[in-house]
């Protein structure tokens, strides 16, 4: 530490453990019903409906108060750092920044909760199939949501920039524990330490010159998304998210950071990983330990509603 407060450097030793997880009830009914493309559950305080073609959820009410604007998305797209100026060309090829979900199959089991058990491909128009999912959403009386995930990532593809889940909502303020204050990335957070923070929305923007993914945090284990009305918490073992005004597709687009056009939502993106940044622009490529590569992954979070 400096004479004027201002720390030289800092160290942490990782214990073992999780994050505490708050009990879940299974006390209280639900209601279920569906047709050929949906299926709509109801509890004591809230309304989901899920959409059995694209494999997710379409609307999230609690309390009255709308969690997703509109349809949540199965998400594998970053808009590209500078570092990704080469594999970029390789996600667009193989249709990354287009894809779409095909939902096989979506049934439902009735029981003390109710689980939504869905399959489905992610892939774009005359390309290859990037990634198979088999999706297990369960779901409680007092409207917490367990997401469950085995996906088989084509080997003949290029490792995916991201795997999540991405939905617009009016998320103002988020409290998470992870990698912070400062953006942070499996190869990137060596300023940044794991704590509790908290941040507005606008605060996490990283007004790059040249437009590009920014503002993600690692290494998380839990993240509070807090809106008037509500408040949306995810728990995992380890996940990464990011929370913008401004969309993937905005960031890809624009050349210079004062083109760009803030959505009027929040975009949300809850991710399982995100691959690395690299130095790829000019150095070597991402290390194989930093891509989302593998064959088979599989990872579960717990979303909880207030």
């Amino acid at each position: 530490m400096t004479a004027d407060g201002h720390p030289l450097g800092f160290d942490q030793l990782p214990l073992s453990g999780a994050y505490a997880v708050p009990k879940t009830r299974k006390e209280g009914h639900i209601k279920v019903s569906e047709n050929r493309t949906k299926i709509t559950v109801n509890g004591n305080h809230f309304f989901y409906r899920f959409d059995k073609l694209k494999g997710c959820f379409e609307k999230m009410n609690i309390n009255g108060n709308d969690i997703i604007n509109t349809r949540a998305e199965w998400n594998i797209y970053r808009a590209p750092t500078d570092n990704d100026r080469h594999i970029r060309m390789m996600w667009k090829r193989g249709g990354y920044d287009r894809a779409a979900v095909n939902c096989r199959k979506a049934e439902v089991e009735y029981g003390d909760t109710v689980v939504i058990r869905s399959e489905l491909t992610i892939s774009a128009a005359h390309c290859k199939y990037i990634v198979s999912v088999k999706a297990d959403w369960e779901i409680y009386p007092d409207g917490t949501v367990e997401l469950s995930c085995e996906c088989d990532k084509n080997e003949d593809m290029p490792y995916l920039p991201r795997f999540g889940i991405r939905a617009e909502t009016d998320v103002k303020t988020v409290e998470y524990y992870g990698c912070g204050p400062y953006e942070s990335y499996e190869d990137k957070h060596e300023a940044s330490y794991i704590g509790l923070f908290k941040s507005d929305v606008d605060e996490m923007h990283e007004d790059y010159i040249f437009p590009q993914e920014n503002g993600s945090h690692c290494f998380c284990r839990m993240a509070r998304f807090i809106a008037d009305g509500y408040t949306w918490t995810v728990y995992a073992d380890n996940f990464s998210f990011n929370a913008s005004r401004y969309t993937q597709e905005e960031l890809d687009v624009k050349r210079h950071n004062y083109e760009l056009e803030e959505s009027d939502k929040t975009i949300l993106c809850i991710d399982y990983r995100m691959s690395g940044i690299g130095s790829h622009s000019c150095g070597p490529e991402l290390p194989e330990k930093y891509r989302i590569d593998d064959k088979r992954f599989t990872y579960k979070q717990i979303w909880k509603f207030e």
